[in-house]
């Protein structure tokens, strides 16, 4: 709004210059009191204009410009008459000083200048007997003219200082997209522009294909609009949603989709009081930052891809080269050991024997380890799913060990955040390696559930068990332990062990999902 009224100061400014211009042509041979009131309103103005170059405060611009008022209206009262030329010029002044209250609303410009107007009218027009009637009108008459004059421009000119920013913010909007490279980014980036455009305190993007946002309340949106068969609907209308208080809540739904397209691939939600919140011009932004976005996502779509094709490639190729190569390398230096120890056994040399048995057992253990990043680079890093990759790791437990471990699943998941996906596999790593070095079980049970909010994964075993302050001793002093609570508690989650000597024990992770961590 200040920059509407910075703009009204000028325009004002130099509309007065135009009108004392087209007086002085018109009065040019009038009486040497206008003429000499001609000069003294020029050089008036010159002064204002030589001001306007140094960066005076507005308070100081607002005093020069009741000043300045005063000034025509002294001018005006003196020469009298309802056809004083400078009748329109004093009006003009008057609207000035209005653009200098800029903190005031539109209505208080009003009452100012009515007020100042009665004021002018009361100095001109105090003896009846001066004039006719008809003048008085006719000087009220010019005076609502020139203020509803005013009041056009001034509503012109904010809605073109509106629709210019908007216009702005939108083509910045587009034009930072290329930067974009996740669909994380695109939402944070679409909703903020949209709050920003048309000042709203929240907008959920939703997507209804395998995209899950990090914000909770998005994935709860798209759920219910999926479920509500909202990814088939083409119209834009108001519908009522249960948000995830239970409470009814009216929705402004704007699809995004392509022409053609039978479903939509997302949505924009913007939530409303009023039905009569959401202008048809707001159309216009919505369709054009949906269009943009949905191009942007198959942007990132296609070059996930390709970027995932590539990455399959290199793995398929270094595991092949560490089998080749290295794998090979090491189990030939592991049979030429075997022949130098068994040459040596002929001699007496105990302690190379045992020098070499060490060797021995440390090339074999290296070539256990390569073989086992030979199988982590073919096949679990192909894993899409969290859950997959624990089912993987359990059953290579349960055949290198010959202990019954069995995972159950709760929910379903489409998408995780990374952080998250990895305590929850190390979480479980750490406990079964733990169960089976210390607990001696014969069947450890995992149990993994996702809802909307958290997940809680439990690891159960039928083990020797510990008393409760070997648990408590365990859980605070054993690295393992102390790197599993570390894990946990970097994603705002909570761990529970509960033990009973000879029953087995049982650990219990509570990790909040995606940005519900925030609120933890």
């Amino acid at each position: 709004m200040s920059f509407v009224l910075i703009d009204l100061q000028k325009i004002i400014l130099g509309f007065r210059w135009v009108v004392l211009f087209i007086l002085f042509l018109l009065y040019g041979k009038a009486e040497s009191i206008i003429i000499s009131s001609f000069f003294f309103f020029i050089f008036i103005n010159l002064v204002w204009v030589i001001l306007s170059f140094y960066s005076l405060k507005q308070k100081y611009w607002l005093w020069l410009s009741v000043f300045d008022l005063c000034l025509s209206i002294g001018v005006l009262i003196n020469l009298g008459g309802a056809n004083n030329p400078f009748i329109l010029y004093t009006f003009l002044s008057l609207l000035w000083v209005s653009t200098f209250l800029r903190e005031k609303s539109v209505y208080s410009y009003t009452v100012f200048y009515f007020l100042t107007t009665l004021f002018i009218w009361f100095g001109l027009f105090y003896s009846p007997e001066r004039v006719e009637s008809t003048g008085q009108h006719h000087f009220l008459l010019k005076a609502i003219s020139v203020y509803l004059i005013y009041l056009i421009f001034y509503f012109l000119l904010k809605t073109l200082r509106e629709t210019n920013k908007r216009w702005g913010q939108v083509a910045r909007f587009i034009h930072r997209l290329n930067k974009v490279t996740t669909m994380i980014e695109l939402n944070m980036a679409t909703e903020k522009v949209i709050k920003t455009i048309f000042k709203l305190e929240q907008v959920y993007v939703c997507w209804f294909e395998t995209f899950v946002s990090e914000e909770w309340s998005v994935s709860y949106y798209t759920r219910l609009l999926y479920d509500q068969k909202y990814d088939r609907y083409k119209g834009k209308s108001i519908i009522t949603l249960q948000d995830y208080l239970g409470k009814s809540q009216n929705f402004f739904f704007f699809p995004i989709s392509s022409v053609g397209d039978k479903k939509n691939t997302g949505a924009i939600l913007i939530p409303i009081k009023d039905k009569s919140t959401i202008k048809r011009f707001v159309y216009i932004y919505l369709h054009i930052i949906a269009a943009s976005i949905l191009s942007q996502s198959k942007h990132i779509k296609l070059h996930q891809e390709v970027e995932s094709a590539m990455k399959e490639t290199v793995r398929k190729k270094m595991a092949q080269d560490m089998h080749d190569g290295l794998a090979q390398q090491l189990f030939f230096l592991s049979a030429q050991l075997f022949q130098v120890k068994n040459s040596i056994k002929q001699g007496d040399h105990e302690n190379i024997h045992v020098l070499i048995d060490k060797m021995e057992d440390q090339v074999k253990h290296c070539h256990l380890e390569v073989r086992d990043y030979i199988s982590y680079l073919r096949d679990e890093h192909k894993i899409s799913n969290i859950l997959d990759a624990i089912d993987q790791m359990l059953t290579r437990v349960k055949k290198t060990t010959g202990i019954e471990v069995e995972l159950i699943v709760k929910g379903h998941v489409n998408e995780e955040s990374v952080d998250i996906e990895e305590v929850i596999y190390r979480l479980v790593e750490e406990c079964v390696n733990n169960s089976m070095k210390h607990a001696s079980p014969t069947k450890i049970v995992v149990t993994i559930e996702a809802t909307m909010v958290q997940w809680t994964v439990k690891i159960t075993d039928n083990g020797k068990g510990m008393e409760k302050k070997v648990v408590t001793h365990s859980t605070r002093k054993s690295y393992g332990m102390i790197g599993i609570h570390e894990r946990v508690d970097s994603v705002g989650g909570n761990l529970f062990v509960r033990s009973t000597e000879g029953k087995g024990t049982e650990i219990v992770a509570i990790i909040p999902r995606g940005r519900i961590q925030a609120y933890v």
